[in-house]
């Protein structure tokens, strides 16, 4: 558990810059190597410090999303790329979006079904050609204000788990009682949930930033994790935010130091040791995200089709998710809504599979 460090604003800003120059200096790359640039904060953070530290990279990559989420990353990172002079790829999405998920699912040890499909073009990209690469994991979550607010903080710190619990799993709850059968949804209720998140919380309200501590330890490192450790399984990946006396310093500060200034603590980090960058921008999240039918067709049609060899898992109900489907392929204004059902009956299918396979191979068949 992390120990309260009593450092003022100030001081701990001065300290992230310092610190941070360190974790780099002790992590070079060693060879050829790569840097995923997106519009956010911890892989300019990176880029900069390497560069200040004489290391520059071979090559910096930037993986265009899966509708709807904007390609704010993409505009952004070329801007960087270009004010700095350095080689910078853009990499598009394959069309085989399933495909895409059931390969990210195996890779991250089934722990993400939501997410880190996207990054599996980057991940291929570094495999080819290169030593290690960089990954800004945990650099927001130890740095940013987002989730630190005030009411939330004030139920943990009250010990009211299970109220902040319920706050964190209002959504989705809908769309899970209706997809899944009635015994998985009550083997996984939202009520079992809350019940489990609360103990966990529990476990972390000594901690000088709870409900960092909370998060870092729960969704850091069993989900965020998998991407730079699971979808990058073959590659040597440097995470510089996990450098021990840069996380000690971040995990020991009160929530309060970082909530200052509207929460901007690690931009303002990253202005104080690089001013000769503050101009460049970072993400917009007013833009709006993009609408692609063609792709959302593809995803349903991809959907029923993998469903149709596997057969529709037992876990889920086919009189809910069929109908469905199909609408999404027929229903220009309804077709988005296959990112919200497709996921989750995916992992169930391949993990009825994979059971399947081991039962075989367990009986000697």
């Amino acid at each position: 558990m992390a120990v309260a460090n009593g450092l003022g604003r100030s001081q701990a800003l001065d300290a992230y810059v310092d610190l941070f120059r360190g974790a780099i200096q002790r992590h070079p790359p060693g060879g050829r190597f790569v840097v995923p640039l997106s519009a956010g904060r911890d892989s300019r953070h990176i880029l900069f410090a390497l560069l200040e530290a004489g290391h520059r990279p071979d090559l910096l990559v930037t993986a265009r999303h899966h509708p709807p989420r904007q390609d704010e990353d993409v505009r952004i990172a070329s801007i960087i790329a270009e004010n700095l002079g350095l080689k910078h790829q853009v990499l598009p999405q394959p069309r085989q979006r399933v495909a895409a998920e059931v390969r990210k699912n195996r890779l991250t040890n089934f722990c993400t079904p939501g997410i880190h499909a996207w990054y599996l073009p980057v991940a291929d990209c570094i495999a080819n050609g290169f030593e290690c690469s960089y990954d800004g994991l945990a650099g927001d979550m130890l740095s940013m204000a987002r989730n630190l607010k005030p009411a939330k903080l004030k139920l943990y710190r009250a010990g009211q788990y299970a109220e902040y619990a319920d706050g964190m799993l209002k959504a989705g709850v809908t769309t899970l009682r209706n997809l899944l059968t009635d015994d998985v949804y009550e083997a996984c209720s939202r009520e079992l949930a809350i019940e489990r998140l609360a103990d966990e919380m529990s476990k972390h309200a000594t901690a000088p930033n709870p409900v960092r501590s909370f998060r870092f330890w729960n969704q850091t490192r069993r989900c965020n994790a998998q991407g730079p450790f699971g979808v990058f399984r073959r590659s040597r990946v440097v995470t510089p935010y996990l450098d021990h006396t840069l996380f000690d310093m971040l995990a020991g500060l009160v929530p309060e130091v970082i909530m200052q200034n509207e929460g901007h603590f690690h931009t303002d980090a990253i202005r104080l040791g690089y001013p000769q960058h503050a101009h460049l921008p970072v993400e917009d999240p007013q833009v709006p995200g993009t609408g692609n039918r063609s792709y959302y067709w593809r995803y349903a049609r991809q959907t029923l089709s993998y469903l149709s060899r596997t057969g529709i898992p037992p876990q889920v109900r086919s009189s809910f998710l069929v109908p469905r489907l199909a609408r999404s392929m027929l229903d220009p204004t309804y077709v988005s809504s296959v990112n919200w059902f497709a996921p989750i009956p995916l992992y169930f299918a391949q993990l009825q599979t994979l059971i399947r396979r081991c039962t075989v191979a367990g009986s000697g068949g």
